[in-house]
């Protein structure tokens, strides 16, 4: 062994572990084989490593110090912690899942690949489109390009992703989405890829028709009953909320699947965002999501990964648009409300 780490956590014992040649760290435990809520550690490389609540990745900074890391809290029983060293500085670190003692030594390649593996992933809405300003449904069939408007917020958002080290950008089908996300990987010289899974919530046989009170009220009711765990309610002629959560969690698995460390873009719409966010990240309070606004560009930032397999998302930052400036900021509500349709006679 090539390093002993030892940690003195107050109100709990010295905590020990080993580091090899690889600059794996493992066999960290207390003598109850709890892992601490807190853990500073010297490697036989130097590295002085803090792991603290946060998220399950971390980056190193030039003072080698370890940002953005978590281990359980000291009431969770799970036998040890595994961490990598690599040659970009960047940090994997795991929950032991073995018997209390037991090593972990994992290669980089097999680090890679562990379900518990994170990354950062960015929910993007669409620019403005024609059918936000008139309130229309909009799927399938009606599929408006972005107004001038919508091309200056993706603008200003592809100037706020310049420097996030993005590494794919995905989008739906839709032209309003597609556009955004086009404008938005263009100065970051990344291509966009096309995923159906991130197509808006299929209102069916609302879209198409003239834009009513009475539709829209339709809609609210659907989703209130999702909200409220009636997922088999159906819009007519439409999806229901197991088989749009069903898209959506194929799609989020299939980008981030055998990946850590990476930053992705998924474009798509409020809608499907909004509906979904509650299972992607499990902590959301759901009335307080009800009543939050998801204005055109607006960035969500989630920490995700896959934890045998199911994905489990830690929320950041939910529909931000303080990027937007000047007429970009000038937003127009993305849902209508019924009392206003109902007075303009629409």
């Amino acid at each position: 062994m090539y390093g002993v780490i030892v940690a003195q956590i107050p109100s709990l014992c010295q905590v020990r572990g080993e580091s090899t040649a690889d600059g794996e760290i493992y066999d960290v435990m207390d003598k109850q084989g709890f892992c601490p809520p807190a853990l500073v550690c010297y490697t036989g490389f130097g590295h002085l490593v803090t792991l603290s609540p946060g998220h399950l990745f971390g980056e190193f900074t030039t003072g080698h110090f370890l940002s953005n890391a978590q281990v359980p809290d000291a009431a969770t029983r799970c036998g040890g912690l595994a961490a990598k060293i690599n040659s970009a500085n960047r940090v994997f670190a795991s929950p032991g899942r073995q018997q209390v003692g037991a090593s972990i030594k994992l290669s980089g390649s097999e680090l890679a690949n562990r379900e518990w593996a994170v990354n950062r992933l960015y929910l993007v809405r669409h620019g403005e489109n024609w059918a936000n300003i008139t309130k229309e449904f909009s799927c399938k069939r009606v599929d408006y390009p972005l107004t001038p408007k919508g091309m200056l917020q993706a603008r200003q958002t592809a100037e706020y992703f310049k420097d996030k080290g993005i590494h794919e950008i995905y989008s739906s089908p839709l032209k309003r989405a597609v556009e955004t996300a086009e404008i938005i990987a263009a100065p970051i010289n990344l291509q966009v890829v096309v995923m159906e899974n991130f197509r808006e919530v299929n209102v069916g046989s609302l879209e198409g028709q003239p834009v009513s009170a009475e539709l829209w009220a339709l809609y609210f009711r659907v989703v209130e009953d999702w909200f409220a765990g009636r997922v088999g309610t159906r819009l007519p002629g439409g999806e229901d909320y197991v088989t749009l959560w069903g898209r959506m969690r194929a799609g989020v698995e299939r980008i981030v699947a055998h990946k850590t460390g990476r930053n992705m873009i998924i474009v798509g719409h409020g809608g499907i965002f909004t509906a979904t966010l509650k299972d992607l990240c499990r902590d959301v309070d759901v009335n307080w999501l009800r009543g939050s606004a998801s204005h055109n560009c607006s960035i969500t930032e989630i920490m995700i990964r896959l934890l045998d397999g199911r994905l489990e998302g830690e929320l950041i930052t939910w529909a931000s648009h303080t990027h937007l400036h000047g007429a970009a900021a000038d937003l127009v509500p993305g849902i209508p409300q019924v009392d206003i349709l109902e007075g303009s006679g629409e």
